[in-house]
């Protein structure tokens, strides 16, 4: 008996987080199988975002970063009679809330070593 067939291209795509991701892995079940279920078997998943094992659609709101981080994980197609065939994913998060400056590049200041003096930068 053969083994299940995937779909989905093993690279996922960005996302960003604080948004609601929604993406279906696809593998396909092989005569006379009629059914696929799916597991993850290693790596992680971002935070806050879950695999339907029956589905295997992954859905949910990615918690903030601050840095652009690649997701690396393997996710088990098995099927009814018990045949597996296995994929690595991979899935980009993109922060949403990555702090940046106003400023423009400039000299803030000239003072003498030594001498306290205040000055407010703004940033979001």
């Amino acid at each position: 008996m053969a083994s299940p067939i995937w779909q989905t291209d093993s690279q996922l795509g960005s996302f960003k987080t604080n948004q609601l991701l929604s993406t279906t892995l696809v593998a396909n079940a092989v005569l006379p199988s009629t059914q696929i279920y799916y597991t993850l078997i290693s790596g992680a998943l971002p935070n806050n975002v879950l695999l339907d094992i029956n589905t295997g659609v992954l859905t949910g709101t990615p918690s903030n970063i601050i840095d652009e981080t690649e997701y690396v994980f393997t996710i088990r197609a098995t099927d009814d009679l018990g045949n597996i065939k296995d994929r690595t994913f991979y899935i980009t998060m993109v922060g949403s809330n990555k702090p940046y400056f106003y400023l423009q590049p400039q000299s803030l200041l000239t003072t003498v070593d030594s001498v306290y003096t205040r000055y407010d930068v703004q940033y979001i």
